[in-house]
C-alpha cells in the first residue's frame, strides 16, 4: 500500500495525503513549516520557528503568526505532527516517504558521499541511476518564503548539499558510462550533470566525449563552444587548456572513423550471440586484447570480421582513429609485423627511430582496434609476435587488439574467445535446415548447383555431414562443393568412410582436424589431374593472385576454367575485385603436396619468379595511380620472387626492377619498406655474389640513401653513399655516379652546406647531359634551384627551375613537372609574387590530386597556406595548413609536420595568439632538430625571433637574431625575416650570441628551457 504521506521536495513541491494532494494550506509560510518539520525530524522550539519563518518581525508577532497557521495544518496533516506548548516536531513515527531521505540513503548504500567511486557491475550503476531519477530538480526548486531569511538561509544549504551529491552520483554515473561502452546512456546523464552545473568544465569533457562516441562530433563541438560562452559572457574567463586541447583534437578528427575490413562474396550465416559477446567484449574499457581461438577452418576470420564490423556500425565513436583489419598469413617474420600493420594504418616510416618504435609513437594517443588475423605461425621462442603485442599494449593504452589464432597467447590481460563449429542439428531435429551449419551448406552448394534443395533424405544427410565435421565452416563449404558430382548420402558416406580410415594415424589431432583432413582429402581426390597440378602449383602464391599470373604458374591453356572449377569445389576464393586466394589451411595442404615433388617446385618457382619480374618491367616507372594500384597487392609475391632471383644470379632483372620498385615506394611515401626491401636483398647478394654485383649494389645503396634521405635517416643516408662510391671507383658508370652524386648532394643541402650541394650536383648535372640523361638532367636543374633559392640567388633559382620543368615536361613525367612548379610557386612567394605563386600551387596541386601523391598534395597545401598567411588571409591559413599537418602526420612525414606547425605558429603570431604561436613553434623546431634539417630548423628559429621580439623577450630575440644572421646555413628568406628586427632590437653587425653558431642543437635546447 502506498505511504499514508508521501512529499516530493526535490523539484517542484508536492504534498500527498493517502491518493490526495494536500491543498488546503492558507500560506506559503504553513507549507514552509511543515516541510521544515519533516526534513527536520526533531523538536524546534516555537520562538527559533517564529524567528525562521518571520525575520522581520517581533518575536511576539511571529509566535502569534505562527499560531495562527498552527490551526489549518491541524486540519489537514494534525496526524503528522507533535504538538506541544514549547515546540513543534514532525510525527516520526507516522507513515511518511519522503524524496529526499530516499535519495540520500540509496546514495548511502553506494558509499556517497564518502566513498565515491565509480559502480562496479551494471547492477550497481542501476541503483545508482534509481537514486538520481529521484533528483527531479533542485531541492524546493521555485519556492520562497519573502518574509522568511531564517528559511531561505537553511533552504540554500540543503540545496547546496543535495545538489553537491546529486553532481558527484552523475559524474561517477557519466563516467561508468562512457568508460563501459554506453554512451548514448552518457549524453543524457552527462547533461543532467551539466545542467546542474553549467560552468563545470569536467561535465563539459564528458558530455564531449560521450557525443563523440555516440558519432555526434558537431554536437560534441557545440558542447565547447556553448560552454566557452558562458564562461566569458558570465565570469570573464575562457575554457580551461584540458577543455581547449579536447576540443582540438576533436575538430583534427577524421570523422566517421576509417573502418577497413575486408568483403565477402557470401553472406554470414548464425553466430549472432557470439557477435554480440564479442562486440560486447570488446567496447569494455578493461579489455585489452581477445583471442578468438580454435582449429583451422572453424570461422575465427569471419567471426572476428562481422564482430569488429558490428561494433563500429553500432558504436562509430568507440574507436576514434579506426578498425583495420592486419592479415599476417602471408608474413614469414614477427619481425614483419611493425610494417603489415603501418600499412594498413597508413602510417610511413620516418626518421632514425625504428619501425617499432615509429609504430608505438604514432598508436600513442591513439584510440584503434586491431583485427591481426592468423598470428599463431609468428610466435617463436624469443617472444616473436607476443613480445611485440605486449609493448604495443603497454605503450598505446587506446590501442584494443581482435586476435584469431590457432592457440591461445597467454597473456595477463587476454580475454580467450573460443570458437566452436556452427549449430548442428540434433540427431532427432524435426527442422534440419533451421540449423546455421545445415544453412551454410545449402547456400555454398547453391552457388555450385542453383537448383539444389533439400528435400527428405538429403535433410538427413546434409545434418549427419555437418554433425560429423562438427559444424566447421570451411569443411562445410568443402563438402558442398561434391553436390554436382555426388548425392548427399553419397557424400555423407565418404566423409564418414575416410573419417574411419583416419582414425589411427590421426589420433593426436584434435576430432575437428582428423574430420577437415578427411575432407581435404577427399576434395583432393575428386580433382581431375590437370586440376590437382593447377591447386598445387597455386599455393607458390603469397597474398593471393591475379588470373594472369595464375596462367603463368599453372603453364597451360585454360587457367580461368580451371580456377573457375577450384572455385566451385570451394578451393579457390574469388574476391570482389577479381584476385583470387586460398584459404591458409588448404594453402598449407597444397604446399605439402607441391614440396613433395621438387621438380615441380622448382618449375614453378622460376615461372613465378619470371612472372612477377616481367610485370615489373612491363608496367613502366611505378609512379602511376593505376601502377601503384597493381603492385601494392603483389608486393608479398615480388618479395618472394627477389629472393629467388637473387638466389638463380638474375642480377640484370633484380637492377632494373629496383628502380621501378624504388619509384613506387617512394610516391607511395612506403620509403621504410622500401629500405627493407634493399637491406634484405643487398646482404644477401653480397653474400651469394661478391664482386661479380658491384654495380647492382652500388644502385641499390644509392636509392636506398635516397630513401633513407626523405625520412630524414641523413646518417644512414650517407654511410650508404660512401659505401655506393667504393663501389663506383672500380668502374666507369655515368648514370650510377650520377644518381649517387645526387644523393650526396641532397644530405649536403639538408645540413646546411649549400656550395658543397651545389658543386655534387653540378657534376652529377654534367654526367647526366653527356649521356643524355634526361630523368637525371630534370633532377640535378631542381635540385640546383633550391640551392640557389637557399642562398638568395632568385633569378638563377628560376633559370634553373624552368629549365627543369621543361626536361620533365619532354619525359611526359607529370609528377616531377608538379615538383618543380611547387617549388617555383615558393620562389614567387619569397619574391611577393603571391599572384604568380598561387597560379603555380595550384597547378602543382592538381597535378597531385590527379595523382593520387598525398606527399606532394600536402606539401602543396603547406606552401598555399603559408601564401593566404602573407596576403592576410588567416582563416584560409590556418585551414590549409591544418588539413597539410594531417596529411603529413597521417604518411608520418615529421619534416613536414613541422613545416605546417611552423606555419600554423606564424599564422597564430600574426592573429596576436602569441601563447598558440609558442607552442606551434617548439613543437615544430624540436621535429625539425629530430629529423636533421637545419635549414628548417633556423627557419623556425627566425620565426622564434620574432616571437620574442613580439613578447619584450629582448635579450633573447637578441641573442637568436645574431646567431640566425651568422649561421651558414641559414636561408636568404630567414636572414631577412631576422634583418628586418635588427633595428628594434639594437643590435650591431657584430653583435655576439651566448651561443656558438656552430652548435644549432644546443640553442635548441636553451630556447625550449627558456620556454618551460
Amino acid at each position: 500500500m502506498p505511504p499514508k504521506l508521501r512529499l516530493t521536495l526535490l523539484g517542484e513541491v508536492s504534498i500527498q495525503k493517502g491518493k490526495k494532494a494536500v491543498d488546503g494550506l492558507p500560506s506559503r509560510a504553513a507549507e514552509a513549516l511543515f516541510l521544515y518539520l519533516a526534513c527536520s525530524r526533531r523538536p524546534v522550539a516555537r520562538e527559533k520557528l517564529a524567528e525562521l519563518l518571520w525575520a522581520d518581525r517581533s518575536s511576539a508577532q511571529g509566535l502569534t503568526n505562527l499560531r495562527t497557521i498552527l490551526t489549518s495544518l491541524r486540519r489537514e496533516l494534525d496526524d503528522h505532527l507533535v504538538i506541544t506548548r514549547e515546540a513543534l516536531a514532525f510525527n516520526t513515527k507516522g507513515d511518511l516517504w519522503l524524496d529526499v531521505d530516499e535519495f540520500e540513503r540509496q546514495l548511502g548504500e553506494l558509499g556517497l558521499p564518502d566513498h565515491a567511486s565509480l559502480p562496479r557491475d551494471e547492477a550497481a550503476a542501476s541503483k545508482l541511476r534509481s537514486a538520481l531519477d529521484l533528483y527531479r530538480g533542485d531541492f524546493l526548486e521555485g519556492f520562497h518564503l519573502r518574509d522568511g531569511q531564517g528559511f531561505e538561509e537553511w533552504v540554500i544549504l540543503q540545496r547546496e548539499r543535495l545538489k553537491r551529491l546529486a553532481r558527484e552520483g552523475f559524474r561517477l554515473l557519466s563516467r561508468y558510462h562512457l568508460e563501459n561502452g554506453f554512451f548514448s546512456e552518457g549524453v543524457e546523464s552527462a547533461a543532467r550533470w551539466l545542467r546542474l552545473d553549467p560552468y563545470d568544465e569536467e561535465a563539459c569533457r564528458t558530455q564531449m566525449w560521450s557525443f563523440l562516441r555516440t558519432g555526434q562530433r558537431s554536437a560534441a563541438l557545440q558542447c565547447y563552444q556553448s560552454l566557452k560562452h558562458r564562461l566569458s559572457q558570465d565570469l570573464g574567463i575562457s575554457p580551461s587548456p584540458a577543455t581547449t586541447e579536447l576540443f582540438r583534437r576533436i575538430q583534427e578528427l577524421d570523422f566517421p572513423p576509417a573502418v577497413k575490413l575486408p568483403a565477402f562474396s557470401s553472406g554470414f550465416l548464425g553466430r549472432a550471440t557470439e557477435i554480440e559477446e564479442l562486440s560486447r567484449l570488446l567496447a569494455a574499457s578493461a579489455t585489452r586484447v581477445v583471442t578468438v581461438a580454435g582449429p583451422g577452418g572453424i570461422g575465427k576470420t569471419r567471426l572476428a570480421v562481422e564482430a569488429a564490423r558490428s561494433l563500429a556500425e553500432r558504436k562509430p565513436g568507440q574507436f576514434l582513429h579506426g578498425v583495420h583489419f592486419v592479415p599476417l598469413a602471408a608474413l614469414d617474420t614477427p619481425s614483419e609485423i611493425p610494417a603489415r600493420i603501418s600499412e594498413v594504418i597508413g602510417l610511413v616510416f620516418h626518421g632514425t627511430d625504428s619501425l617499432q618504435k615509429q609504430l608505438f609513437d604514432f598508436l600513442k594517443e591513439r584510440e584503434v582496434l586491431l583485427v591481426l588475423d592468423n598470428l599463431e605461425h609468428l610466435f617463436d621462442d624469443a617472444g616473436g609476435a607476443i613480445a611485440l603485442l605486449v609493448e604495443l599494449l603497454r605503450q598505446a593504452p587506446g590501442v584494443r587488439v581482435l586476435v584469431t589464432s590457432r592457440e591461445r597467447l597467454n597473456l595477463y590481460d587476454e580475454v580467450v574467445f573460443d570458437v566452436s563449429g556452427l549449430e548442428v542439428p540434433s540427431g532427432d531435429s524435426s527442422a534440419p535446415q533451421e540449423s546455421s551449419a545445415v544453412a551454410l551448406f545449402l547456400q555454398s552448394a547453391q552457388r555450385v548447383k542453383r537448383d539444389f534443395s533439400l528435400a527428405g533424405r538429403d535433410q538427413e544427410s546434409v545434418a549427419h555431414i555437418c554433425r560429423m565435421v562438427g559444424g566447421m565452416p570451411l569443411a562445410i563449404e568443402l563438402a558442398s562443393a561434391w553436390t554436382r558430382q555426388y548425392s548427399c548420402g553419397q557424400i555423407a558416406a565418404q566423409i564418414e568412410k575416410d573419417l574411419d580410415f583416419l582414425a589411427s594415424p590421426y589420433q593426436d589431432l584434435a576430432a575437428g582436424h582428423r574430420s577437415l583432413r578427411a575432407v581435404f582429402e577427399r576434395s583432393w581426390s575428386l580433382l581431375s589431374p590437370e586440376e590437382q597440378a593447377a591447386f598445387m602449383r597455386l599455393s607458390i602464391f603469397r597474398g593471393g593472385f591475379t588470373l594472369e599470373a595464375a596462367q603463368a604458374v599453372i603453364g597451360q591453356g585454360g587457367a580461368g576454367l580451371l580456377i573457375s572449377g577450384l572455385a566451385d569445389q570451394s578451393l579457390v576464393q574469388q574476391q570482389p575485385d577479381g584476385r583470387c586466394d586460398i584459404h591458409p589451411m588448404l594453402l598449407g595442404y597444397a604446399s605439402e603436396k607441391l614440396s613433395a615433388s621438387s621438380a615441380d617446385f622448382e618449375t614453378v618457382a622460376a615461372a613465378h619468379t619470371s612472372y612477377y619480374l616481367t610485370f615489373l618491367t612491363q608496367l613502366g616507372d611505378g609512379e602511376s595511380p593505376d601502377q601503384r594500384a597493381a603492385i601494392r597487392p603483389e608486393r608479398a609475391n615480388i618479395r618472394a620472387s627477389w629472393e629467388r632471383a637473387i638466389d638463380a644470379g638474375l642480377l640484370q632483372p633484380l637492377e632494373h626492377t629496383a628502380g621501378i620498385l624504388h619509384s613506387f615506394f617512394s610516391v607511395q611515401s612506403w620509403f621504410q619498406e622500401g629500405i627493407d626491401l634493399f637491406q634484405h636483398a643487398l646482404v644477401r647478394i653480397a653474400e651469394q655474389h661478391g664482386g661479380n654485383a658491384d654495380g647492382l649494389l652500388c644502385d641499390l645503396l644509392g636509392r636506398k640513401a635516397r630513401m633513407h634521405t626523405q625520412i630524414g635517416q641523413l646518417e644512414n643516408a650517407r654511410a650508404d653513399l660512401q659505401r655506393a662510391l667504393t663501389y663506383l671507383e672500380t668502374m666507369d658508370d655515368p648514370a650510377r655516379r650520377s644518381r649517387v652524386l645526387d644523393s650526396l648532394a641532397i644530405t649536403s643541402y639538408y645540413a646546411g652546406d649549400y656550395p658543397q650541394a651545389m658543386e655534387l650536383a653540378n657534376e652529377s648535372l654534367q654526367l647526366s647531359e653527356r649521356e643524355n640523361n634526361l630523368d637525371g638532367v630534370a633532377f640535378s636543374l631542381n635540385f640546383l634551384g633550391s640551392c640557389a633559392k637557399a642562398q638568395g640567388n632568385f633569378e638563377q633559382c628560376r633559370t634553373y627551375f624552368e629549365r627543369a620543368v621543361e626536361t620533365y615536361r619532354a619525359m611526359q613525367d607529370e609528377i616531377g613537372a608538379a615538383m618543380v612548379l611547387n617549388n617555383l610557386g615558393n620562389l614567387l612567394q619569397a619574391q611577393a609574387d603571391f599572384a604568380g605563386a598561387q597560379e603555380y600551387y595550384l597547378q602543382s596541386s592538381e597535378i597531385f590530386k590527379a595523382q593520387d601523391h598525398v606527399h606532394g598534395a600536402a606539401t602543396t597545401l603547406a606552401n598555399a597556406g603559408k601564401l593566404a598567411g602573407r596576403q592576410g588571409d588567416y582563416e584560409l591559413a590556418g585551414k590549409l595548413l591544418q588539413e597539410s599537418l594531417a596529411l603529413k602526420r597521417q604518411i608520418n612525414d615529421q619534416r613536414g609536420e613541422a613545416v605546417a606547425l611552423a606555419g600554423l605558429g606564424d599564422v597564430s603570431l600574426f592573429t596576436g595568439l602569441l601563447d598558440d604561436a609558442k607552442d606551434h613553434f617548439l613543437n615544430a623546431i624540436k621535429l625539425a632538430q629530430k629529423v636533421g634539417d637545419v635549414q628548417l630548423a633556423l627557419d623556425i628559429l627566425a620565426a622564434l625571433t620574432a616571437l620574442t621580439a613580439k613578447q619584450g623577450r629582448t635579450e633573447l630575440a637578441r641573442d637568436l637574431s645574431s646567431f640566425v644572421l651568422k649561421h651558414d646555413g641559414t636561408a636568404e628568406e630567414a636572414r631577412q625575416r631576422v634583418a628586418g628586427l635588427k633595428d628594434g632590437l639594437e643590435l650591431g653587425e657584430n653583435g655576439a650570441g651566448k651561443w656558438d653558431q656552430e652548435m644549432l642543437e644546443d640553442v635548441v635546447n636553451a630556447v625550449v628551457a627558456e620556454y618551460r
